[in-house]
């Protein structure tokens, strides 16, 4: 097998100049040609309910959704600690859920 001397620094900058070229090109399909779009629907799930005017209600309300974790979910006896130090192990035992 024959090594060759590799030049790093002409490397890099090929790399860099392919790079740019790149970025570039997907900077000029991302600009704006002046296309009107129309968001026609959404679907969402967030803590608090499902779909969009849960979550608005939730927002205006400014309702907290964190909850104790059930032990449904998983049991937070076997891996939560108050070390938060110790390893595999997690120091809360509430989140943010949704249903589903």
């Amino acid at each position: 097998m024959e090594l060759r001397e590799v030049n790093h620094c002409t490397v890099l900058s090929q790399s860099q100049r392919k790079q740019e070229k790149h970025v570039r090109h997907k900077q000029q399909k991302m600009e704006n040609k002046g296309e009107e779009i129309a968001i026609v629907g959404i679907g969402c799930n967030f803590p608090g309910g499902e779909g969009i005017d849960n979550f608005w209600k939730v927002l205006h309300e400014g309702r907290n959704c964190v909850v104790d974790i059930p032990p449904d979910r998983f049991d937070t006896k076997f891996w939560h600690d108050t070390d938060d130090n110790k390893v595999g192990k997690m120091i809360t035992k509430r989140a943010c859920l949704i249903e589903g």
